[in-house]
């Protein structure tokens, strides 16, 4: 190979004597745009042109074989060079100093020399190095990342497979690499995945896709990167996070369902219920019956309008949400506002569950309770002064009549006996006709409270049964001092009861004769078109405005027992029956003027 590198020319890169045939060829040889080298055939290299000097950065004078070949390649250069002497394409890629070389080497017919043409692949064989080792380095990477990732190719074949992707295919990289994608897994043809690889590639936009592929019967997130020559595709099974979040999801809507009860619950409550914050007061909720009954009081807008139990007014620090807020406990405050009663009940909620501290309000009207509190109160009330009342009025007929069942039996044992004992008897049905009267008082006020009140309804002549009360009450009228003014119209005729209205025309003309004593007592009985009217007035001690609501009230009346005797249930019991019957009673009075009841009732049964 020491002749091949020897340079016998003495001027360096001349090109040697040719013939006047190769003149020609060597003119061509040294304006080439391409860098050629001559090289004789026993090897020695005659000459280069101006571009394979530059290529091998010879400079005019240097040895020129000293820029071909290196030891190492000796051999292969020989080799070549005979190959080439006997018209075979030879060549090969040699470091030519410093530069990587691919050299081409061919004999022209007849020549005396070997032409060789040169090209510089130096950078590109270290593009081809730091690509393979990019590669290499990108493997690695792929290697090491737990997704999946294949690369496909523009014919739809895998260039490309980490061992990630390997195993959620289920293949080995080897396996898949060269292999036809819909090939491989035609199942997937029609799937979203196939849709999305062919919409990357047709648009050349990225895409990310989280399907659920039947045929695995899994979850799987794909990154789709298109380009040119191909896709590249990350993808891991999220199955389990798809789960889960499914779970999630149907634990957030039983959450919102069990919320959604809850507040719907709040809201059928029968007590105002109220959250407010720890400290600041400020209202977080309020179900529909504290809005619309507190909204004013728990915005803290209108506290001058709630009493506390004693009759003070609420101000801005009693209110009870700011009371509750600053750490007390309300235990059945009582509040008022107008003729409503609250009870008002609070209890703190530590934080907890992601929520904070709340202090949770009930607001209890108690209107109705207080109400039937007072009733039971005024109920013992008239028990109590009834027993008082009913002694007294029941004691007083029983002493007369003891007292004149002993006379009685005096005059039985006296020698002139039966007209007194006629006198002596007289008395004394008064005295039962009383305590009658006063049982039958008892016995309806029994049978109306019972809801026992029976009516047996007839066709009945009001103006003939008033006449006949009338003719009965002569003489109690007569011994009262009330003269009798009666104007009753004829044929005044319904559908009544004639034992219940009896009872009322009773208790009102007894009652106009108690009341009014000494003075007129006056009855009217009159129709207008359906309706019957009945007046009776007297001329008594009246009655004060504030009491004649509270007249037909059982056991009540505008004045003191002690003066009036009786029960207190005559008016009570004129306006059950005048109602029952489907009327109306009412009065018009002053003190000191008299009094006037008008009775009006529906000629026909409703």
């Amino acid at each position: 190979m020491a002749s091949f590198l020897r340079m016998e020319s003495p001027q360096p890169g001349a090109a040697p004597a040719a013939s006047e045939e190769e003149s020609p060829w060597l003119e061509a040889f040294v304006h080439a745009p391409v860098a050629l080298a001559l090289v004789r055939p026993d090897g020695v290299l005659a000459a280069l042109n101006p571009c394979a000097r530059r290529l091998l950065d010879v400079e005019p004078g240097e040895p020129l074989g000293a820029a071909l070949g290196d030891e190492a390649a000796r051999a292969e250069l020989e080799g070549a060079l005979q190959r080439a002497l006997h018209g075979e394409a030879a060549g090969g890629e040699w470091w030519l100093g410093r530069r990587r070389a691919r050299v081409r080497l061919q004999a022209p017919a007849g020549g005396r020399w070997v032409v060789a043409s040169l090209e510089d692949v130096t950078e590109a064989q270290q593009r081809e190095a730091d690509l393979r080792h990019a590669l290499g380095a990108t493997a690695d990477s792929l290697e090491r990342v737990t997704d999946g990732f294949v690369a496909l190719d523009a014919d739809w074949r895998y260039t490309l497979v980490n061992s990630g992707g390997a195993r959620l295919l289920g293949r080995t990289p080897e396996q898949l690499v060269g292999r036809h994608i819909w090939t491989e897994f035609p199942e997937g043809m029609g799937q979203p995945f196939h849709l999305a690889y062919e919409r990357a590639f047709a648009t050349q936009q990225p895409q990310t896709l989280l399907e659920y592929y039947p045929p695995f019967g899994r979850w799987f997130e794909n990154r789709i990167y298109p380009s040119p020559d191909g896709l590249s595709i990350y993808f891991h099974d999220v199955t389990e996070r798809v789960q889960t979040g499914q779970q999630l999801e149907a634990l957030n809507a039983q959450l919102g369902r069990e919320r959604q009860w809850l507040r719907g619950l709040l809201e059928q409550l029968p007590v105002a219920i109220a959250l407010v914050r720890p400290g600041s007061g400020q209202l977080l909720l309020a179900n529909a019956l504290a809005a619309r009954t507190l909204g004013a009081l728990l915005e803290g807008r209108a506290p001058g309008e709630w009493q506390a139990e004693d009759g003070r007014p609420l101000t801005p620090e009693t209110l009870p949400q700011v009371r509750a807020a600053r750490g007390e406990v309300l235990d059945a405050l009582g509040l008022a506002c107008g003729e409503r009663r609250w009870v008002v009940t609070s209890a703190r909620i530590a934080e907890g569950l992601g929520h904070e501290a709340t202090c949770v309000l009930a607001f209890q009207d108690v209107t109705e309770l207080k109400r039937a509190e007072q009733a039971l109160e005024r109920s013992v009330r008239d028990r109590d002064e009834f027993l008082s009342i009913a002694s007294h009025e029941l004691k007083t007929p029983l002493a007369g009549l003891t007292l004149q069942v002993h006379r009685l039996l005096q005059v039985a044992a006296a020698p002139h006996g039966p007209g007194e004992l006629a006198r002596r008897a007289e008395p004394m049905r008064r005295s039962v006709a009383r305590l009658d009267k006063l049982v039958q008082s008892l016995l309806d006020v029994s049978r109306i409270r019972s809801g026992r009140l029976a009516l047996e309804r007839e066709v009945l002549d009001l103006s003939e049964l008033t006449r006949e009360v009338l003719e009965r009450l002569a003489e109690p009228l007569a011994q009262a001092g009330c003269a009798l003014e009666a104007r009753i119209a004829p044929q005044v005729v319904g559908f009544w009861d004639r034992l219940r209205l009896e009872q009322v025309l009773v208790n009102l003309v007894t009652n106009a004769s108690k009341y009014g004593a000494g003075r007129p007592v006056q009855v009217v009985l009159d129709a207008e078109g359906p309706r019957a009217r009945l007046w009776v007035s007297d001329q008594g001690i009246g009655i004060a405005a504030e009491e004649q609501v509270r007249i037909f009230e059982p056991f009540e009346r505008a004045v003191s027992s002690r003066h009036y005797g009786g029960f207190g249930l005559g008016l009570w019991i004129v306006r059950q029956v005048v109602e029952a019957l489907g009327g109306s009673v009412r009065v018009q009075s002053r003190p000191g003027e008299g009094a006037t009841f008008v009775v009006e009732l529906e000629r026909a049964a409703s």
